[in-house]
C-alpha cells in the first residue's frame, strides 16, 4: 500500500491534487500516536506540499494599507515623547484614528482599485494606529470630529436627515473642484456657487426631543500627592435638545467641521506631493 501511495503521489503534478492525497493520511489515530509525519515519509510525501500556500493578498496588500491608515486625513499623530506604543520590541509613536474602522475602509474602497474584505482591512491595521482615548478626545479637533458625527448619528436615528456619514454629507454642500484655491473656498463658504447649498432635513419633528452624545470637559477636586488640585477630565454625557435647535448646532459644527477637513486633506495632498518629489528627486 505505501509503495502505491507513494508511486501515485509522485505522479501527480499539481500540488492542491498533492494536498488531497496526503489528507488521507490526516486520521485521527495517526495523529494520535504522532505517526503522521512517519507515515508521510514512508510514503515519500513531501510534508511541506501538504500545508495550504495561504494567499499573498494579505502580503501584497499590507504596505497600501498601512500607508493609509497613517495618512493624516484617516489618522494623527500623538503629541508627546511618552506617547507611544510597543510591540515584538518594535517602538512606534501612536497614531489616533480620526473615524470609525468602518467609515475608514469604505474611505479607502472608494480610493483604491483593489477590493479588500473588512476583516483583511482591521487585520492589516498597523499595531500604532490606535483608537483614541479619553486623554486624546482632550484636544478639541478629536472632540470636534467625534461630537459632529454624534448629532449626525442623532438626526439620522431620528430620521431627521437621509445620511450620517459626514464625508458624503460634506460633498453634498461643496462643489466637485480638484484645485486648492477653488476647494479651500467651497470649505470655508465662500464659494459663489455652492455657498448656498443645504441639507436636506425633516422639519415636522422639529419640536421632537432627540437624545444624543458629546465629550465635553470638566473640571474635578482630586487629591495628587495630599494636596488638592483642579483636574480637567474629558467625560461623555448624554444630552437631549429639540431636534430643530440641534440641527442648528449641527449647522454651526459643520462650519468648523469643513475647516478642519480641508486643513487635513491639504495638509496630506502636501506631503503626498513633497514624497514624490522626492522620489523622482
Amino acid at each position: 500500500m505505501e509503495g502505491q501511495i507513494k508511486q501515485s503521489y509522485q505522479n501527480l503534478k499539481d500540488n492542491s491534487q498533492k494536498r488531497s492525497l496526503a489528507a488521507i493520511l490526516k486520521g485521527s489515530l495517526l495523529r494520535k500516536y504522532n505517526l503522521k509525519t512517519t507515515a508521510y515519509r514512508n510514503c515519500g510525501i513531501d510534508v511541506r506540499n501538504t500545508l495550504k500556500v495561504k494567499t499573498s493578498l494579505s502580503r501584497r496588500m499590507c504596505r497600501p494599507v498601512r500607508e493609509f491608515y497613517e495618512r493624516n486625513d484617516v489618522s494623527r499623530l500623538s503629541t508627546g515623547v511618552k506617547q507611544t506604543v510597543t510591540f515584538k520590541k518594535i517602538k512606534k509613536q501612536r497614531r489616533i484614528l480620526l473615524d470609525t474602522l468602518q467609515n475608514i475602509h469604505l474611505k479607502f474602497l472608494a480610493e483604491s482599485n483593489t477590493k479588500v474584505s473588512y476583516s483583511t482591512f482591521c487585520r492589516l491595521r498597523p499595531f500604532w494606529v490606535v483608537f483614541p482615548n479619553e486623554s486624546d478626545r482632550s484636544t478639541c479637533l478629536c472632540k470636534l470630529c467625534e461630537n459632529t458625527k454624534y448629532i449626525a448619528n442623532a438626526l439620522k436615528k431620528s430620521n431627521i436627515i437621509e445620511t450620517d456619514e459626514l464625508e458624503k454629507i460634506i460633498d453634498g454642500l461643496t462643489c466637485d473642484q480638484d484645485t486648492y484655491l477653488l476647494k479651500r473656498r467651497c470649505m470655508f463658504g465662500t464659494c459663489e456657487v455652492c455657498k448656498n447649498n443645504r441639507i436636506s432635513y425633516d422639519t415636522s419633528k422639529g419640536n421632537d426631543e432627540v437624545e444624543f452624545s458629546q465629550w465635553t470637559s470638566k473640571i474635578e477636586k482630586r487629591l495628587v500627592k495630599e494636596e488638592e488640585k483642579n483636574i480637567t477630565l474629558t467625560v461623555k454625557e448624554t444630552m437631549e435638545m429639540s431636534a430643530s435647535d440641534l440641527v442648528n448646532k449641527f449647522e454651526d459644527e459643520l462650519v468648523r467641521f469643513k475647516k478642519h477637513v480641508f486643513t487635513i486633506r491639504a495638509q496630506y495632498g502636501y506631503f503626498k506631493n513633497r514624497k514624490q518629489s522626492l522620489k523622482k528627486g
